[in-house]
């Protein structure tokens, strides 16, 4: 899957859609009109999407999809779907669900994981490009 950053704007509506105060003062890291491959998707019980792509510094965090224009909509081959205990949905990479630490090890350089990140991203390019 491949998404176009389209908009900085956050909207109350989206505050509340989200439930977070916090998402007005987030940095976002990304350039309007740029293309970003989507390394995971999450569906809150509540129906909003969140995906998880690399930001201009190739950092991996998380965004609501109201802020995207889908580009290319095939579903990676390397996702696999999962519904969590609170309802949520997830479509993510099995490295993800063999480590439920994955995004925070991956923030804090853990040598192994940062390699199979890397491995990741190649596949994910293959697969998209």
């Amino acid at each position: 899957m491949k998404v176009k950053f389209k908009t900085k704007e956050i909207t109350e509506a989206l505050i509340i859609k989200f439930n977070n105060p916090f998402l007005a003062k987030q940095g976002f890291s990304l350039d309007i009109g740029e293309e970003y491959l989507v390394f995971g998707l999450y569906i809150e019980k509540n129906g909003a999407i969140v995906i998880d792509c690399l930001n201009k510094n190739n950092h991996l965090h998380n965004y609501p999809l109201d802020l995207f224009e889908v580009v290319d909509n095939r579903v990676s081959k390397y996702w696999k779907m999962k519904i969590r205990e609170n309802g949520e949905i997830t479509f993510l990479p099995n490295e993800y669900y063999e480590n439920e630490y994955f995004h925070d090890d991956l923030s804090e350089d853990t040598p192994e994981i940062v390699e199979q990140f890397h491995d990741m991203i190649k596949r994910f390019q293959e697969e998209f490009n």
